[in-house]
């Protein structure tokens, strides 16, 4: 039986620059920090989220420009003040804050520091 969803795993080109980012910025903690051979792999996480950093020794470009998972998606319970947030905290937004899915849901989308798409999400009452 599948319990949850356990991490979603990103490949970086440089650590320090997106473990800064989704820590400093987004609110992360850093979890755990493994060296292997051919990489290095970081695990963050955020309430019960985790993410899963991999950053190889030779770093080559995923096959789709913004791998296979189309974004990352983070629920708020206030998408305007967390985008007022942010913008202070230097992130530019690719979309600005709209109601989408029939009035169910505001979102806005910006990106992070290797080019994934980054989606707020508030449920709307």
């Amino acid at each position: 039986m599948i319990l949850n969803c356990h991490h979603v795993s990103l490949t970086v080109k440089d650590p320090e620059r997106s473990v800064s980012f989704y820590q400093n910025i987004l609110g992360f903690q850093v979890k755990e920090t493994f060296q292997t051979e051919k990489s290095r792999i970081v695990f963050l996480t955020l309430n019960d989220f985790t993410l899963e950093m991999i950053c190889p020794k030779e770093y080559v470009q995923p096959l789709a420009p913004k791998g296979v998972i189309a974004h990352l998606a983070f629920g708020t319970d206030d998408v305007e003040e967390e985008v007022k947030r942010l913008k202070e905290k230097g992130v530019s937004f690719t979309k600005e804050p709209y109601v989408a899915l029939n009035g169910s849901v505001k979102v806005a989308f910006f990106e992070g520091p290797d080019g994934e798409e980054i989606e707020l999400a508030e449920t709307l009452k």
